[in-house]
C-alpha cells in the first residue's frame, strides 16, 4: 500500500484516551508508555517492569515539573489468551512492543465498536481526531499498520480464538498488502500532536449500537 491509497480510505484517524488526559497530551504530546515513563524520569528498572507486564487498569504518574499523566489500561487483553496466540514472541516482548507505540483507529466504526466494549461502555473517554494526510506527511517512516486490533484478545465475530500475532503483525505502509488496516501505530509517539489535530471531544456510548454522545468539545482549531 502507498500513502496516497491509505489516506484515500482513511482521511481521519481516531485515538481514544483516558478521560481527563487531554491537558497533559496537549502540553507534552501523545507519547508511548515507554516514552512517557522516560520523560517522567522513571528508572530503567521501573520502566522495564511497567512496559513488560499487563496493565489491568489505568493509573496516574506524577512529575514535579510535568505534572500528572495517565497510563492507559490494557483491559482488552486477556493474558492467558495472549499467551496462546503469540507467534515467535513472549508475552513480555509483546507488551514491550505495544508500549513503544501510540495507536489510532483508521475508521470511525472501529472506534465505535471499542467504545462499546464492556470495559469502556457507558463511561466517558477523550477521543482525538487526527488529519491523516498531515500526520503521514511527517511521520510516515515511523508508522506501521496492522490487520488486527493488537491491544485486544477478543475474537472477531464468528471466531473462537483471537488472531495470531507477533513481530510481523506490524508492517510499514509500503509493506502492507491488504486493502484496509485495522490499526495505525506511530513509534514512540507524536510530541506536536496539536499540529495534526482536527478536534478533541469527550464521548460516551450509553446504549449498544448507538452513536457516541458528545459530552464536551475540549479542543478544536481557533477554539482553545
Amino acid at each position: 500500500m502507498n500513502i496516497e491509497s491509505f489516506v484515500a480510505t482513511s482521511q481521519q484517524l481516531f485515538h481514544m484516551a483516558e478521560d481527563g488526559s487531554w491537558p497533559s497530551i496537549q502540553k507534552h504530546g501523545l507519547l508511548s508508555t515507554a516514552a512517557l515513563l522516560a520523560k517522567w524520569e522513571y528508572s530503567e528498572k521501573d520502566r522495564l517492569a511497567i512496559c513488560g507486564t499487563h496493565r489491568p487498569k489505568s493509573f496516574p504518574i506524577d512529575h514535579k515539573k510535568y505534572g500528572r499523566a495517565i497510563l492507559r489500561d490494557q483491559k482488552a487483553i486477556d493474558p492467558e489468551k495472549l499467551r496462546k496466540c503469540l507467534v515467535g514472541m513472549t508475552e513480555e516482548e509483546w507488551y514491550h512492543l505495544l508500549n513503544s507505540k501510540v495507536f489510532f483507529w483508521p475508521d470511525w466504526q472501529a472506534l465505535k465498536w471499542f467504545l462499546q466494549a464492556t470495559a469502556y461502555f457507558n463511561k466517558p473517554h477523550v477521543v482525538i481526531t487526527i488529519d491523516t494526510h498531515r500526520l503521514l506527511g511527517k511521520f510516515a517512516d515511523m508508522i506501521t499498520l496492522s490487520a488486527i486490533n493488537t491491544g485486544s484478545t477478543f475474537p472477531r465475530r464468528n471466531q473462537i480464538s483471537p488472531e495470531p500475532r507477533g513481530k510481523d503483525t506490524f508492517k510499514r505502509i509500503q509493506e502492507y498488502q491488504l486493502p484496509r488496516a485495522r490499526e495505525l501505530a506511530v513509534d514512540d509517539g507524536v510530541q506536536d500532536l496539536v499540529r495534526f489535530t482536527v478536534s478533541v471531544q469527550r464521548l460516551i456510548i450509553r446504549e449498544k449500537d448507538a452513536e457516541p454522545e458528545v459530552l464536551e468539545t475540549l479542543w478544536q482549531p481557533n477554539h482553545q
